[in-house]
């Protein structure tokens, strides 16, 4: 999928975009960032130290946003 995004980003000419291979708790972010996505990463954000180090790099004021799915319990089959 790194690759994958790697190519998308240079064939798009995106210059802002960094892309990062390391296990969350110890990526080395050396840019200050606006907003930090979760995206269906549920077990990432169970994990304290994973959540403090994508938010350490945040501007003041930095957003933290988080999407995802979740099935429905058993009560709710029909």
């Amino acid at each position: 999928m790194l690759a994958l995004a790697r190519d998308r980003a240079d064939s798009s000419g995106w210059v802002n975009v960094t892309l990062i291979e390391a296990a969350v708790e110890e990526a080395e972010f050396d840019v200050c960032a606006d907003v930090a996505l979760f995206s269906f990463t549920h077990d990432v954000l169970q994990s304290p130290s994973a959540v403090a180090n994508v938010v350490a790099p945040l501007h003041p004021g930095g957003r933290f946003a988080c999407v995802g799915a979740k099935l429905a319990g058993l009560w709710n089959v029909p």
